[in-house]
């Protein structure tokens, strides 16, 4: 978990089932990520609590310290067919 006097930055869990396909549902997302259906979004969210067990990263929840809310996801993703580690985010449009 990262802090900042803003921010809290977490692992990606499941249970963000439904903040992650509204976050891909976005239109300014969903223009360069694309979207997930709630099946492929709990597929993609199995895989990245995958990655944070055997890799020790992952992609990681944004959330307004103040609020609690859900505003994006940003981290280290490993694509094995490459071998290689990318850094990534998709932030919503409205913050």
């Amino acid at each position: 978990m990262i802090e900042t006097e803003r921010l809290l930055l977490r692992p990606l869990y499941v249970s963000d089932v439904d903040v992650f396909v509204e976050l891909h549902d976005d239109p300014q997302v969903n223009r360069f990520v694309g979207s997930f259906s709630r099946q492929q979004a709990r597929e993609r969210l199995t895989a990245i609590e995958r990655q944070w067990a055997e890799r020790g990263h992952g992609l990681c929840a944004i959330e307004l310290k103040s609020s609690g809310k859900f505003i994006g996801r940003s981290g280290l993703q490993y694509w094995e067919q490459f071998d290689e580690v990318e850094l990534g985010w998709a932030l919503r449009a409205d913050h």
